[in-house]
């Protein structure tokens, strides 16, 4: 069922998504196929996501048509929280796939650097404003907030990510020390909301792992 696999069945039973997936479930594919477009190109991803949705506009923007938009704006919101954007009317559908939009994001891409905290399924998001404070202070564990991304969206959700996490706690826990947290909470909280659930302290780090 594409609707509850891959990428996009990761996000499809949070509340933020089940009620528009539900009334738009011919969208999947094209919708999955964006996602996957966003996390496998990290820093790059915007202009990835651009071309798959102009590739497949017809079907996604059932999502943004007047019957379906209401339960669809969560939807929508949480995924511009991650960095995500869709376009929230039929007619930006149309704007943002002209020519002259597609170059500027393929341009912007092409001038883009590349980092272990812009790149990946981690890089998709490092630079909303839940990520970025977090994240500019802990460096040193990208990597390892990778490897925990790509295990929750690509080998089958929080299990594989837990075992990930476990595998890094050392480096990932410093989300999660005192002088970090607060600015940590917004991402992990926007963590939570895709189902994707972080330990809030090196305590229960600890205890998640044994």
């Amino acid at each position: 069922d594409p609707c509850s696999s891959g990428l996009l069945g990761s996000m499809a039973s949070t509340p933020a998504a089940k009620g528009c997936i539900n009334q738009c479930q011919q969208s999947c594919p094209a919708l999955s196929s964006a996602l996957t477009a966003y996390f496998a190109k990290g820093g790059d991803g915007e202009a990835a996501v651009r071309e798959s949705i102009c590739q497949n506009g017809g079907s996604i923007s059932c999502l943004v048509e007047p019957a379906h938009i209401g339960l669809c704006m969560p939807l929508i919101t949480m995924a511009q929280g991650m960095g995500f954007s869709l376009p929230t009317t039929p007619e930006a559908f149309t704007a943002s796939c002209k020519p002259a939009v597609l170059l500027q994001a393929r341009s912007a891409k092409e001038n883009s650097l590349s980092t272990p905290c812009t790149s990946g399924m981690l890089g998709s998001v490092a630079s909303t404003p839940a990520a970025k404070a977090c994240i500019d202070q802990c460096q040193g564990s990208c990597p390892a907030l990778n490897d925990a991304l790509t295990a929750y969206f690509t080998k089958g959700g929080e299990a594989p990510a837990k075992k990930s996490i476990c595998q890094n706690e050392g480096s990932i826990s410093c989300f999660t020390e005192p002088a970090h947290i607060a600015k940590c909470m917004p991402m992990i909280s926007m963590a939570k909301g895709m189902g994707f659930s972080l330990p809030t302290s090196p305590a229960a780090f600890k205890s998640s792992c044994r």
